[in-house]
């Protein structure tokens, strides 16, 4: 695996899981998440160039938030392995600013000051 280049935000851990977003975007126009152990980078997924630099580890993934369509947002859950979205939930046009893992849920904060709540 390549050495991580300069991230920005700061990293989401979880026990054993701990990821941070690039801050360059590949030729393609895709980001990257690491996914950091020991030391080291031990996962990269891609991710699209728009995604917001807030990351919030999971027991089943890892949750980005960022653009989805004109003026809509969304929170979608990425398999750690394949970088595949499993879920995504529409956040209409609240632009997250905060993403946290609240328990067994993802709690989402809007630049409207809302407080949105994923998962059971």
């Amino acid at each position: 695996m390549p050495e991580a280049p300069r991230c920005y935000g700061s990293p989401a851990s979880r026990a054993r899981n701990r990821w941070i977003r690039s801050s360059r975007t590949g030729a393609n126009g895709n980001g990257s998440l690491y996914r950091i152990a020991g030391g080291r980078v031990v996962r990269r997924l891609r991710v699209d160039a728009e995604t917001l630099p807030m990351i919030a580890p999971a027991d089943d993934g890892v949750r980005v938030a960022g653009p989805r369509g004109r003026d809509r947002y969304a929170a979608v859950r990425l398999d750690p392995r394949t970088g595949r979205a499993t879920a995504a939930v529409d956040l209409g046009r609240g632009r997250p600013v905060s993403l946290t893992a609240a328990g067994r849920r993802l709690c989402v904060v809007t630049g409207g000051a809302d407080a949105v709540f994923i998962g059971s």
